[in-house]
């Protein structure tokens, strides 16, 4: 038994010597450290006044930060007031979402429709379009005409004026009413000063054949203008269309019986064949229009 307690106490003897010989492996081992942390220690106290240096401008800024906080929370309060209208809104539009798509709905139907209907609108439209091509030759026509007739109404009223004048000194004891008459007859129309003379004149004045309707209108109103001024002595014409020109000219002015009357010579170029010439007196009547004698050949 004494044994054993022996052999126990040597045991824990040596146990107790190991733990002090790793202890002082362990002292060893930590003092050969201290130098490495205290150069790192000293290290670190270099560095604090470097950081301590930067701490004012952070606190600086943390305080300007700090002032902008309450701004941004009214901003922020501000924002969550409008939430609720916009909220209210959207609800609104959610709602009035389904009429919108049944409009939509109705009008992609009325397309729909247009579109079957779009052939017939074609050809109506075509349809018009000829009927437009059509017209506008007439429209162009009327207003080249209209616009003939314009730019001939001065023309006509200085015609009346000359013819009033001319009718005072060519009659001159004729009637108030005989001057009144070719007053009238002007503004009816400048042809009636020669009172359906038109064929007398052109159904036996020229023997050419290639004289058209035309050519006999521009002879007729060569001899109006020229008995409406018959200072004028003679007047000219042409008719691109087929030509021809020709003049008409005053070749005197005299009374017979008591009417007056003129001798009015008719010179025609046509385009082919011999010129041609004539004379016819044409007199005043008792209405006071001037008319074609028929055995007024000279």
């Amino acid at each position: 038994m004494k044994n054993i307690f022996s052999a126990a106490l040597a045991l824990s003897i040596a146990l107790l010597a190991g733990s002090l010989a790793w202890l002082a492996y362990s002292i060893q081992g930590v003092a050969r450290e201290v130098p490495g942390v205290l150069t790192r220690v000293d290290d670190i106290v270099a560095t604090i006044p470097l950081i301590t240096e930067e701490i004012p401008p952070i606190v600086a800024e943390v305080g300007k930060v700090r002032e902008t906080v309450p701004p941004i929370l009214t901003e922020v309060g501000k924002i969550r007031e409008t939430i609720p209208p916009i909220l209210s809104e959207v609800e609104q539009l959610r709602e009035a979402l389904p009429s919108i798509l049944a409009r939509v709905d109705a009008i992609q139907a009325q397309v729909a429709e247009l579109e079957k209907q779009l052939p017939l609108i074609y050809e109506t439209v075509n349809t018009v379009t000829d009927q437009m091509d059509e017209v506008l030759p007439r429209v162009d026509k009327a207003l080249e005409e209209a616009e003939a007739v314009r730019k001939d109404i001065p023309g006509i009223l200085t015609r009346v004026e000359a013819i009033v004048a001319e009718a005072q000194t060519i009659v001159g004891r004729a009637s108030q009413d005989a001057v009144t008459g070719v007053f009238k007859g002007v503004i009816t129309s400048p042809y009636r000063l020669l009172k359906d003379a038109g064929k007398s004149i052109s159904g036996s004045l020229f023997s050419a054949s290639g004289i058209t309707p035309e050519d006999e209108e521009k002879v007729v109103e060569a001899a109006t203008d020229l008995l409406q001024n018959l200072e004028r002595q003679s007047v000219k014409w042409s008719n691109r269309k087929s030509k021809n020109s020709g003049k008409v000219s005053l070749v005197r002015a005299f009374k017979e019986d008591g009417t007056s009357c003129v001798d009015l010579r008719f010179d025609l170029k046509p385009r082919s064949g011999k010129k041609e010439t004539n004379i016819r007196t044409i007199c005043l009547d008792s209405d006071g229009h001037w008319q074609v004698k028929e055995d007024g050949k000279k």
